[in-house]
């Protein structure tokens, strides 16, 4: 199949790969694992700690040789994660260093996968043994906002629990996961079978064929993702018929409540790292920001100060704070709660308008990309849509709170 993601500060320019990945998920791929995993699992603790401990020290570089692994292709260089998606380069630097310590963890704890020995309860004179033993073949599906630590955290855990993987990454951001998987096989020396990737186009339902075959299929024992509640509810009930375990990671809606006996300098200094890192598009990035009526004004001009330093554009630049959102969709949802707050009594103080067009103060052109202004809302109430809903974006939502 051809797969093609878009560089989301310029629609206009796509990447294009060709792989041999089937459009349904291989089962030969499915078969693959299942035979490589009794051999993975019963390799002794300090080799799948060796492979791991082998596997960050090749994550550590500044750019990333992509190569798609069903075909030896070699695709070019990804600086970190900035070029896969969206992100600034610091926030992409700081996910390849969690990414990085994820596998280091990782591959210490597989040294220290024993069993449990325990009192009997029918008699005290013996003890009864728990032995830990590798589930299987695990399905990860993993998200588009972080999709390099996504992959190191669920894949780390599975490889140093002695289970085999394959690996689903989000349709907009596929880069990132071939090449740690890449690093992985190549660099590493993870034995073929054990690391699998299988891909999906932006614009077909070859996700929602893949995650069907994953939960269904009986060779897949269990289910790994992180995403959206209404996806993640899905796959959990596909998974449950088949008897399936399933870890979720879903969506969020997180508050952050701001008390009249706060350090205001402080409280600001929290809510933007909070809202607006990677433009606001976490899981666990603050969505709603109670303050309370003694200090609301002085935080709102405060944090309407701080957003309008932040700068917005291409992620490569060391000035850039904000890249831009992931894909079109996003950035109609974004201007969609915006407009319907401010015409339900929202007041925008910053931001607040339609997408960004023209060039910032370095000359860089937002016209073609997905970039939406960092945005401060006051006046807000708790049932607007942009309080109720996770916003996915670099909006703050302010409500003003007396208790």
């Amino acid at each position: 199949m051809t797969f093609r993601w878009c560089d989301t500060r310029c629609v206009r320019k796509w990447w294009l790969a060709k792989s041999n990945v089937l459009h349904t998920p291989s089962v030969k791929l499915s078969l693959s694992c299942s035979r490589m995993g009794p051999f993975w699992g019963q390799l002794v603790p300090e080799n799948k700690a060796f492979y791991s401990g082998r596997w960050e020290p090749s994550l550590s570089g500044k750019a990333f040789s992509v190569v798609n692994p069903a075909t030896g292709e070699h695709l070019g260089l990804v600086p970190a994660c900035s070029k896969n998606e969206w992100k600034s380069s610091f926030d992409a630097r700081n996910e390849v260093l969690s990414g990085v310590s994820a596998l280091e963890w990782y591959a210490e704890e597989a040294k220290r996968v024993f069993g449990l020995y325990i009192p009997s309860l029918s008699s005290h004179s013996r003890r009864q043994l728990i032995a830990q033993q590798p589930i299987g073949v695990v399905g990860v599906i993993t998200p588009w906002n972080f999709p390099l630590s996504m992959v190191t955290r669920k894949v780390g855990a599975a490889l140093a629990s002695g289970c085999s993987v394959i690996i689903k990454p989000a349709e907009d951001t596929p880069l990132t996961s071939l090449a740690i998987t890449y690093l992985g096989i190549e660099k590493a020396g993870i034995p073929p079978g054990v690391l699998n990737v299988i891909t999906a186009a932006v614009d077909d339902n070859g996700a929602e064929e893949i995650g069907n075959v994953l939960c269904t299929h009986p060779i897949v024992r269990l289910i790994g993702f992180t995403g959206s509640t209404e996806v993640g509810t899905m796959l959990y009930a596909k998974a449950a018929n088949y008897g399936k375990r399933v870890l979720l990671e879903m969506g969020g809606n997180a508050p952050f409540i701001i008390f009249d006996s706060a350090n205001i300098e402080k409280a600001v200094t929290g809510a933007v790292g909070c809202k607006f890192r990677c433009s606001g598009q976490t899981c666990i990035s603050a969505n709603r920001i109670f303050v309370h009526d003694e200090i609301h004004d002085v935080f709102v001009n405060k944090l309407t100060e701080a957003v309008s330093r932040l700068h917005m554009g291409n992620g490569a630049n060391p000035n850039t704070n904000l890249g831009p959102v992931i894909n079109e969709k996003a950035l109609t949802k974004i201007e969609k709660l915006v407009n319907l707050a401010v015409e339900h009594g929202a007041h925008p103080l910053i931001g607040g308008h339609s997408r960004l067009k023209g060039k910032n103060s370095f000359g860089f052109d937002y016209s073609n990309g997905y970039f939406y202004p960092a945005t401060v809302l006051s006046n807000c109430h708790t049932k607007m849509a942009c309080m109720e809903e996770e916003v996915f974006g670099p909006v703050a939502s302010v409500c003003r709170c007396v208790s």
